[in-house]
């Protein structure tokens, strides 16, 4: 995926001009409408989801390459702090109260690792 963004490709298939679109997400010119449509601005989250609603679109959908590079990372983040618990579980004195809590949050890495897996499919 090389595309950052569709914000030009989704603007174009609604008919709508940057002035609308600026109007319409509460920017204040359409040249911040221009930038982040070339990649040369990113979009606070308020505005993404606005972009999100206005073409009706998800926004990994509209933000592709966001998306990935979320994903890339917080698998890595959550393989490395699901071995950590596993690794602390391994200790024998460890309370049972702790192996538990410990469970609860690798089942719950497991869970967000297979649901990250299932969007990206």
């Amino acid at each position: 995926m090389n595309k950052i963004n569709y914000l030009k490709s989704c603007r174009k298939n609604s008919g709508l001009s940057q002035s609308d679109v600026s109007f319409l997400i509460n920017k204040p010119s359409v040249s911040t409408v221009s930038k982040m449509e070339d990649d040369l601005m990113i979009p606070d989250i308020k505005t993404a989801f606005s972009f999100s609603l206005l073409y009706q679109k998800k926004p990994c959908e509209i933000f592709p390459k966001f998306h990935e590079d979320c994903s890339l990372s917080l698998v890595r983040k959550i393989d490395c702090l699901s071995s950590e618990y596993a690794k602390r579980n391994s200790d024998v004195s460890v309370s049972k109260n702790q192996l538990r809590k410990n469970q609860a949050k690798q089942d719950f890495l497991k869970s967000t690792m297979e649901h990250i897996k299932n969007v990206n499919d």
